[in-house]
This record gives structure tokens, sequence and C-alpha cells, in this order.
């Protein structure tokens, strides 16, 4: 069963082996940071209305995270990752599409998007799946919307 819970320092602590495994950093377009960079990213959190996180449990398991970013008052982008390698592939990430979906409307925006690489061919297939239209591909860089009215 897949949760959405409040980003802990579990999940942060998490997080540093995650983004910092190539394979996972290299999909999630993440750039190299320090554990400093990182405490003081969690600490501005609770503060931030532009930036918002989830963690990702399963079978009461942490597997990842998810959240938007760039909130504005009409869209956000979207984003997720899953740290746990083993659980890639078992139709996650649709569910997690379909909770991000949901999240957005709650919060009343007109659409969300994603950004992957050209290359990313599951990404891509996903967001297609889910309903999102190709916007655009710049440098190598696909951005998928998604229109939540």
């Amino acid at each position: 069963m897949i949760e959405f819970v409040e980003y802990s320092r579990e999940f942060l602590e998490k997080s540093w082996e995650w983004l910092n495994d190539k394979e996972i950093k290299d999909i999630t377009m993440t750039p190299d940071f320090t554990k400093e960079q990182q405490e003081n990213f969690f600490n501005s959190l609770p503060g931030r209305t532009d930036y918002l996180i989830k963690g990702i449990l399963y079978d009461s398991v942490p597997v990842g995270a998810c959240g938007m970013k760039n909130i504005t008052e009409k869209d956000a982008e979207v984003w997720t990752y899953l740290g746990e390698k083993e659980f890639w592939g078992k139709g996650i990430g649709k569910e997690i599409t379909k909770f991000l979906i949901q999240w957005a409307k709650d919060k009343g925006l007109e659409s969300i998007y994603w950004k992957t690489y050209e290359w990313n061919e599951r990404a891509k297939s996903l967001y297609i799946k889910s309903g999102c239209t190709i916007e655009k591909v710049e440098n190598g860089i696909v951005l998928a919307r998604f229109m939540l009215s």
C-alpha cells in the first residue's frame, strides 16, 4: 500500500543516498549538492509556498519522494523519484502521478508539468499515459503538461 506522508528527517537522510546514486541522479536531473545545502533546503520547507514535498511509503517502507516546485497561482512543476530500485516497474509511478494530479487540483491549480530528459522513455510513457501532452522539447529536455480543468 502506498502512502504519502510528511517529508521527515528520515526521508531527508534516505534522499542523500538516493540522490547521490548516479543512475537516480541522472534520471532526476539532480545537481551536485552538499550535506549543508541539503540541511538548508530541509530547514526552509516549513516557510515555503513555492515548494511542497511528500515522502512516499510502500508497505510502511520509505521508498521515495514527490512534490511540486515553482508553484504559481496557475501551475507547478511536479517531480518524483523512487530511490529504492527494487520498487521500480511495479506501477508505483502511476499511483504517484494520480496523487500529484489530485494534490494539484486540491490546490486549485490549472495545470502541472513534468520535465525529463528526452532519452527517458519510461517517464515520457508514464506522462503520456496519464494524459499529459508534450508541450516542447528543448536542449534534450521534454516538458509535458497536464491540464487540470
